[in-house]
């Protein structure tokens, strides 16, 4: 609550500090005429969508004053619920011990992780359990998954990654990555990677398919829009902007501008699935 009671305090050509995945972005914000304040918190997978859309919310209604932290699913519903804020971003449902009524979960996409090879390299797919031991280094050649002989190459992300921790939740389940694996920066890295080695392997965000690379199905299912909004590709993760009732009339108000379609156009652009 002392947040809240510092943003009404802020003057005049002020910034709003915005933490989000790979470091602070910051709005500025005219408040001669504000009243209106809007905390948002929650997971850093989220808020690196999130921070677009605040950008052009504030294009529509600047006299709006927000905050945008990012850090994980459970922190932001956890204030959400004791009236800290006033929308949790999860990249995850509500288990069934955090339902409450008065939550209202609204969902803004999809978010799918690909895993890629070398187009030169004939393997067409793989279940879960060959991408762990792949991971961990247990399958080691190309040739014990029908592919050309050759020493699998993975190529990772630091552990600051969001890609890198939908991974490890979906995949490696507590299990270490191989001390083998080569980790990058970016996504743009691991891309370059694999597009100039044959025996190349890695995981990165849909968004990133390109010609110089093929992903690869798993479970026989491909990585395609229809194939995440039908929830038939295991690795995606659901993208949640979660409000508490009753809620403010802002808080409605950026609700409905994150489900409409002006938002929904900006979250495509950035690698979601949209939801219409």
């Amino acid at each position: 609550m002392e947040r809240r009671e510092l943003l009404k305090r802020v003057g005049l050509g002020s910034l709003i500090a915005v933490a989000g995945v790979g470091g602070l972005y910051s709005y500025p914000l005219i408040f001669s005429k504000a009243h209106k304040s809007l905390m948002i918190a929650g997971s850093s997978a989220v808020s690196r969508f999130v921070s677009f859309l605040v950008e052009s919310f504030l294009k529509q209604d600047p006299n709006v004053d927000i905050a945008l932290e990012g850090g994980d699913s459970l922190t932001g519903l956890v204030s959400l619920v004791n009236g800290g804020i006033d929308i949790a971003m999860m990249s995850r449902g509500l288990t069934f011990d955090e339902y409450n009524p008065d939550l209202v979960v609204n969902l803004l996409g999809f978010e799918g992780v690909a895993l890629i090879v070398n187009p030169n390299n004939p393997v067409q797919g793989l279940s879960i359990e060959q991408v762990n031991g792949i991971l961990r280094g247990q399958i080691k050649n190309w040739s014990e998954l029908g592919g050309i002989a050759g020493e699998i190459q993975v190529y990772g992300r630091n552990e600051s990654s969001t890609t890198r921790g939908l991974i490890q939740y979906f995949v490696m389940k507590g299990a270490s990555f191989s001390s083998k694996t080569k980790n990058v920066e970016s996504a743009k890295q691991v891309v370059d990677a694999v597009a100039d080695d044959r025996n190349g392997f890695a995981y990165v965000t849909a968004k990133y398919l390109d010609n110089r690379i093929r992903g690869l199905a798993i479970g026989g299912v491909e990585v395609s829009n229809k194939s995440l909004l039908l929830g038939l590709y295991p690795l995606r993760r659901e993208i949640f902007l979660v409000t508490k009732a009753p809620s403010t009339a802002v808080t409605k108000q950026f609700i409905a501008f994150s489900l409409g379609d002006t938002a929904q156009d900006i979250l495509e652009d950035r690698g979601l699935t949209r939801i219409h």
